[in-house]
């Protein structure tokens, strides 16, 4: 909020913020809401479709720390994936992303398969101890309870 705050001013318009109760539970409902006139502005990743529909305010909110990826898994699964070297291993697991997430569209593009879940249910599903992993931007990591799951880092390249 700061960023967009600071924004606003150096753009030397007239503004006012508006905080609402709308629940962001996914950037298609995000996009839903912009849609209709009942939000302004809204932060997300961003597709080529995503930004035929709206118009993007390129501004480096995260400083491209977002696109740094880690992946939360279960702790119980720490062995197995400390055996991945590339691409070509991780395509043995599967990743978990919430609905309508452009992340998806990224993964499956290297052969990556990703399952969605409701938000709200992906750290119950590690916690319970799948082999998914969750991958998340670097700042995303510390955003909700893990009671079983750890965060795992490791670099992928691709050719």
């Amino acid at each position: 909020m700061d960023a967009l705050i600071w924004i606003l001013d150096k753009s030397g318009a007239d503004y006012r913020l508006i905080h609402t109760n709308h629940l962001m539970s996914s950037q298609v409902r995000k996009v839903n809401l912009v849609q209709k006139g009942e939000i302004d502005i809204m932060y997300a990743g961003t597709t080529v479709e995503l930004e035929s529909m709206l118009k993007p305010i390129r501004f480096p909110i995260t400083r491209g720390l977002i696109d740094h990826r880690v992946f939360i898994i279960n702790k119980n699964h720490r062995q197995d994936y400390a055996q991945i070297k590339g691409v070509a291993d991780l395509k043995n697991y599967s990743g978990i992303l919430s609905y309508g997430w452009p992340e998806k569209e990224i993964f499956e593009a290297v052969g990556l398969m990703q399952v969605e879940q409701l938000y709200s249910e992906i750290f119950d599903n590690l916690n319970s101890g799948s082999r998914y992993y969750f991958s998340r931007g670097v700042l995303e990591t510390l955003t909700k309870p893990m009671k079983t799951a750890v965060i795992l880092t490791f670099s992928i390249t691709t050719p």
